[in-house]
């Protein structure tokens, strides 16, 4: 009901503050604010305080301004009616009913009626929109305005300009929900005002009705009319069902001119318009109606029609129903705006003329299969295969690509040619991308994981898995589905499926009697880094070390065809004449397995082999390979180490004392096959059984057994520790490097859990298992004396004394008196002389003169040696016997004066200035006590049986040196016989 009762001013101001409405003061009987700026915020009222400032309770004397409703802060719109029928037959004309919509019970009433006041719903963005008409005399006048955004309204009880006061029609609004939300046939208007405002502008005015005619000419018009070629569903159905005959069968009434009057229309008047075809298009329906389906404020061909009318605006099921209907194959794939139809990708685009399609390219793709490639080691790269299509329905070839290939979007050309041809404009590459992505998950397709690493790994559903490119092994057995890929030879790791128990049992007592093949020293290390490496990650590096014909490589190859039969002395894993990338990726690639590389044989001191190999031992050790860096400085590639156990045959031994420390050799002293370098039934039986997969057969089952009992027996585990230092401590008391008893410990650890599940495949008893170990251990044992041996020969102070040592025993070095230049009078035959009866003491022409023999100034006997010319020789020396002295005299110097070995030096050097015959001036020379150099004083440096020396048990016979004999110093001091 309309309110007339005036309101206070101060009083309304502050309850529409309340509703949350921003105001802004007016001046008294005026219809807009005068303030500069008075639209903006800090000018708005929008408090009670603000409010008090401008209507005051206590100035009765003064008019009081008007009340301004500031619509974009508030939120609020007003349909401002200027000329009431024009406005009645204006909205009546596209469906819309005035009387209704005032009917509102939030009306601003003033002098020209009713203004509905409304809230604009969150999220809808709407501009002010004004319908202006023409007279018969030519003249324009407003009919109505749809007021919203940076416009104002006066609210009561403000003066109209007239002097007639604002009123409310029902009353003020108490609440702000009392507002009423803008209805949808207003939206509907409000969004499409520019589509409608010539038929309004028509229908108000005393002007004849225009004739039907076609939507205003824009750029995407034309484009929005035309159906694409390649969608035939389409264009099948607008060829045989006009879409007069769509509209008849759903309610629509023909009302001549090409007008037509929706079925729930509630005016009766044609708000339905057809507009004609065109070279371009079809015939299309556009309809005005509110309450009109069809009323999207775009046209529609009779495809679009039949879809929303009969079919609830499923493109899909339209699609379904008309393609069975006109037997017409639909391979449509449409998702959010991406289409992909008959080799063609489009995108949907909304335009003022309607939704356009808009190619993208010349050809379709989609994505077949997602492929994650794990190496093992926490990195995953991610490759797409796709497939491809032409319009003419020629089917691209499929292909592979990294993501980041794809992203790029630079492999339609590249890999497809000129057919792939991705349309220009910008973003075009970005939308087919995504248009890609988009339609491939909307289509579904294959997600795998492809490794590219052996060894251990945890997969989300069937837990440890061992992988090898033939049989994936997890607790249950044989895991089908489970894809490997290995580079080259490597595909020689494959291991067959557990065999059955009785074949099992048959293959561990197989493997068992290689015991038997090779003296313990050599057959039982071999075999425990087998069954170490399964165990997981170790730090170490297996050595046999042997002349060449001692047939190491043969019992390797043994020990490797228990990961696969394909490995034999003649065809192993690696070879150190690989190159060093090689030979680091296929370390990396053969996880938690044995990596066999043969033939470790430098040419010389300074071969590059030599670094190739501190490599691998370190990154063995570490657990990390040689980072490389990228643009930025950035870490841009895999860093490659190995992650299984390595073994290797070799002629000589690591130069660098901290590479030996990382590796356990294993000495071959004698070959390992019968005389005449035949091979022996045994080893001919072994190889047949190792080709056969028979020891693969055993590590199959062996695997199985670490799979079952995963937590207890893999190498990461507190349990493999915990029995590692148990073992540990039967090698303790070995004089060694600390590193050798764990090492030996790791072997014994292998063995045990082998044993153990030879004891539970039924293979041998727990007493037979426990006598095994026994004689594992002792082995080990004599491995870690030898190991320690070794590490003693290898320090290079003592070689250095040894090898010098040896040049004087040999007679290819002597020292002269430091005096008289003569032969010494003390210990001649020790430095390099030979008696002669007739002559006294000789020595040989060809032999270098190191120095001098002599007193010091405390009168003890020493050697004065020249630096350069000693280091020399001795290098010759150990070169000739194959374990090189990788030092200068420099940093040997450094080592002997650290060691004591060296007597006086001048401050800051390793020598000291003294006067010998036939040096000009006081030459620069190390001083070597006679004490250090031969302890036993009288007999030190005698060869002989009687000799009691550190040498006595060493030095080779000067004829072995001298005739160039087939032995060498190195394996009498390295390896010893069995």
């Amino acid at each position: 009901m309309e309110s007339t009762e005036p309101l206070k001013h101060p009083e309304a101001v502050q309850h529409y503050i309340t509703l949350g409405l921003a105001l802004a003061p007016t001046p008294h009987g005026s219809k807009a604010p005068i303030t500069k700026g008075w639209n903006q915020p800090e000018q708005l009222v929008i408090t009670p305080e603000q409010a008090e400032s401008h209507w005051h309770h206590n100035r009765e004397d003064r008019k009081p301004p008007n009340i301004a409703l500031y619509h974009a802060t508030s939120g609020t719109a007003v349909l401002d009616i200027d000329h009431l029928e024009g406005t009645r037959r204006a909205l009546a004309s596209v469906g819309l009913d005035l009387d209704g919509i005032l009917t509102s019970k939030c009306c601003i009433c003033s002098r020209n009626g009713k203004k509905p006041l409304y809230r604009v719903p969150g999220g809808l963005d709407l501009r002010p929109r004004k319908l202006i008409a023409r007279d018969r005399d030519g003249t324009n006048h407003t009919v109505f305005e749809l007021r919203v955004g940076n416009l104002q309204d006066q609210l009561p009880p403000s003066m109209h300009p007239s002097g007639v006061l604002y009123t409310w029609s029902d009353g003020m609004p108490l609440t702000r929900e009392d507002i009423p939300e803008l209805p949808d046939p207003l939206a509907w208007l409000w969004q499409n005002f520019d589509h409608l405002k010539a038929q309004m502008a028509a229908a108000c005015s005393d002007a004849p009705q225009p004739p039907a005619k076609a939507l205003p000419r824009s750029r995407g018009s034309s484009r929005l009319r035309r159906v694409p070629t390649t969608d035939r569903v389409r264009q099948a159905f607008n060829a045989t069902y006009p879409v007069a005959r769509v509209l008849e069968r759903n309610g629509y009434e023909a009302q001549g001119s090409g007008r037509w009057t929706a079925p729930h229309s509630t005016t009766g008047m044609p708000g339905v318009t057809l507009l004609p075809p065109t070279t371009t298009g079809p015939a299309q329906v556009y309809s005005h109606h509110a309450a009109d389906v069809l009323a999207t404020g775009y046209p529609h061909d009779a495809f679009s029609a039949r879809a929303l009318l009969e079919h609830a605006g499923d493109e899909g099921a339209a699609r379904a129903a008309v393609g069975a209907e006109l037997d017409v194959q639909d391979s449509t794939v449409r998702t959010g705006t991406y289409i992909m139809r008959d080799g063609q990708m489009l995108k949907e685009k909304s335009t003022r003329a309607g939704v356009l399609e808009v190619p993208l390219t010349s050809f379709a793709a989609w994505i077949t299969s997602e492929i994650r490639y794990d190496d093992g080691d926490g990195g995953r790269e991610l490759h797409f295969e796709l497939a491809g299509q032409r319009p003419s329905g020629q089917a691209f070839s499929p292909i592979t690509l990294k993501a980041s290939e794809f992203e790029a979007m630079g492999w339609p050309l590249a890999q497809w040619g000129a057919h792939a041809n991705v349309f220009a404009g910008a973003g075009n590459r970005d939308h087919v991308r995504c248009a890609i992505q988009a339609l491939s998950v909307h289509q579904g397709f294959v997600t795998r994981t492809i490794y590219r690493h052996l060894g251990w790994t945890l997969h989300p559903e069937h837990k440890a898995l061992y992988l090898s490119a033939g049989a994936v092994i997890g607790a249950q057995g044989v895991v089908p589905g489970i894809t490997v890929e290995v580079p080259g030879r490597l595909t020689g790791y494959a291991l067959p499926p557990v065999p059955e128990h009785s074949e099992l049992v048959r293959c561990v007592r197989a493997s068992l009697a290689l015991l038997d093949l090779a003296p313990d020293s050599i057959s039982v290390p071999v075999l425990g880094a087998v069954f170490r490496a399964v165990l997981g990650k170790s730090d170490f590096t297996l050595f046999l070390v042997g002349r060449t014909g001692s047939h190491k490589t043969t019992f390797t190859a043994l020990a490797l065809a228990h990961f696969g039969g394909a490995w034999r002395h003649d065809h192993m894993p690696e070879s150190w004449a690989s190159t060093a990338n090689a030979l680091e990726r296929n370390a990396y690639i053969v996880k938690d397995a044995l990596f066999g590389v043969d033939d470790f044989k430098p040419r010389d001191p300074n071969d590059p082999v030599y670094g190739v190999l501190s490599r691998l031992l370190r990154g063995q050790a570490d657990g990390a390979g040689r980072s490389r860096l990228g643009q930025g400085g950035q870490t841009s590639q895999t860093t490659y180490h190995p992650r299984g156990l390595m073994i290797t045959s070799a002629e000589t031994v690591p130069k660098e004392h901290s590479d030996q420390a990382r590796a356990l050799f294993v000495n071959v002293t004698a070959p390992l096959l019968g005389p005449g370098r035949q091979k022996s039934g045994a080893f001919y039986a072994a190889a047949e059984l190792g080709q056969s997969g028979t020891y693969a057969g055993t590590l199959a089952g062996f695997v199985q057994y670490i799979a079952q009992n995963w937590t207890s027996l893999h190498a990461g585990g507190a349990a493999h520790q915990q029995a590692v230092r148990a073992l540990t401590a039967h090698f303790d008391d070995i004089q060694a490097h600390d590193r050798t008893p764990r090492m030996c410990g790791e072997l014994a650890r292998g063995w045990q859990v082998f044993l153990d599940f030879a004891v539970s495949s039924g293979t041998v008893t727990r007493l037979d298992a426990d006598a095994l170990l026994a004689r594992v251990i002792k082995a080990l044992r004599d491995v870690a004396a030898t190991q320690s041996a070794h590490h003693k020969d290898v320090d290079p102070v003592q070689r250095f004394l040894q090898l010098l040592r040896e040049l004087f025993a040999s007679r290819r070095a002597f020292v002269e008196d430091a005096r008289e230049g003569r032969g010494p009078r003390d210990h001649p035959e020790t430095l390099g002389w030979r008696s002669d009866p007739q002559f006294g003491f000789l020595r040989e022409p060809s032999a270098a003169r190191l120095g001098w023999v002599g007193h010091s100034g405390k009168g003890e006997l020493c050697l004065f040696l020249q630096p350069d010319t000693t280091v020399a020789a001795v290098s010759k020396l150990a070169a000739d016997s194959g374990a090189p002295l990788p030092l200068t005299s420099g940093p040997l110097g450094s080592r002997l004066k650290e060691a004591g070995i060296l007597g006086p030096c001048e401050t800051g050097k390793t020598t000291h200035r003294r006067a010998v015959h036939g040096a000009a001036g006081r030459a620069d020379l190390w001083h070597i006590r006679w004490e250090v150099f031969a302890p036993d004083t009288g007999t030190a440096g005698t060869v002989g049986e009687n000799s009691s020396t550190p040498t006595a048990s060493g030095p080779v016979p000067p004829s072995s040196l001298s005739s160039g004999q087939e032995g060498t110093m190195l394996d009498n001091l390295m390896f010893e016989p069995f």
